[in-house]
């Protein structure tokens, strides 16, 4: 299995965890992150095996991100009040973190794609 199957894997798992530990009911933006992330890897990735596409394919990544840094912003500020217990927002903060640095590498890739197309 290789790492990015690993990291989606275990992103999917912590979503499931923190969304049924989660208190009132409130849905948090994770799985359209994941979605998105996805989606924009996978645009990233189309871009680079098909330059003549590559401007095109790197816009589409372009307008994917934008919404998701929003969705980021929203789910790297919930509270910890929004859990049923400390595991559970302890374990969030880590993913947190994590998608924050996905999506950093992200921008880092798509804003490299539109200089060089």
């Amino acid at each position: 299995m290789n790492i990015k199957a690993v990291i989606c894997f275990s992103i999917i798992i912590t979503c499931l965890f923190s969304l049924e530990s989660r208190a009132g009911g409130k849905h948090s933006p994770l799985l359209m992150l994941i979605s998105n992330k996805l989606k924009i890897e996978k645009l990233i990735t189309a871009a680079e095996e098909n330059p003549q596409q590559c401007k095109t394919t790197a816009d589409q990544a372009w307008k994917l991100l934008k919404p998701s840094l929003h969705m980021l912003r929203e789910y790297s500020q919930e509270k910890a009040g929004n859990y049923l217990n400390q595991e559970a927002y302890a374990t969030s903060l880590e993913q947190r973190a994590k998608m924050l640095e996905n999506f950093s590498n992200l921008m880092d890739k798509v804003f490299h794609l539109k200089e060089t197309c």
